[in-house]
């Protein structure tokens, strides 16, 4: 069995190959990644264009890798959220492609410090960019590594910890088919 993952980011990975081997009948797959294209804005402003941009990586990812049982592609972006300080949370989706449906998971939320969005709403800037530019960190690419997640939680939770949340809820669907059928 292969399953494919949209991205090369090796957070995505190996967070996708961890959770995998949660699953006795996937823990033999075989993960291959490649570089796909979301189809949306390089930081997803809202809830419709964070998840469409994981449907289009899980599906490029299956359509590029056959054969393959599965395609996953994981999508981070900012959700309008009214009610909180700062207008909006960052989540993470996940969509595992089948070659028929998609099956959706979400991570939990957080809001990114005011100093941080206004580089990413006003500069047009990606969370990699704006968390650089803001002086929160050094590391030009800190979705490689830890995530933004990780220097707010001071390392409880890292960035592959988080990814691995919108997996799971994303095979949610997947182990339980029966009850998700149209």
């Amino acid at each position: 069995m292969i399953i494919a993952v949209g991205s090369t980011n090796t957070v995505k990975v190996q967070a996708v190959e961890e959770i995998i081997k949660e699953y006795p009948a996937l823990e033999a797959a075989k993960i291959v990644s490649t570089s796909t294209v979301s189809g949306v804005s390089e930081q997803p402003l809202s809830l419709e264009e964070t998840i469409l941009g994981a449907k289009n990586r899980a599906q490029n990812a299956f359509d590029l890798s056959q054969p393959c049982q599965y395609g996953i592609g994981i999508e981070g972006g900012l959700c309008a959220s009214p009610g909180t300080r700062t207008g909006f949370i960052m989540i993470n989706i996940c969509s595992i492609f089948d070659g028929t449906c998609h099956h959706i998971g979400f991570t939990s939320g957080y809001e990114v410090p005011p100093q941080i969005l206004e580089h990413i709403l006003n500069q047009k800037m990606d969370l990699s960019q704006a968390c650089l530019h803001s002086g929160i960190t050094s590391k030009a690419k800190v979705g490689a590594s830890e995530g933004l997640i990780g220097i707010l939680t001071l390392g409880r939770i890292d960035r592959k910890q988080y990814m691995k949340e919108c997996i799971r809820m994303a095979f949610v669907q997947v182990e339980n088919s029966s009850w998700y059928s149209p």
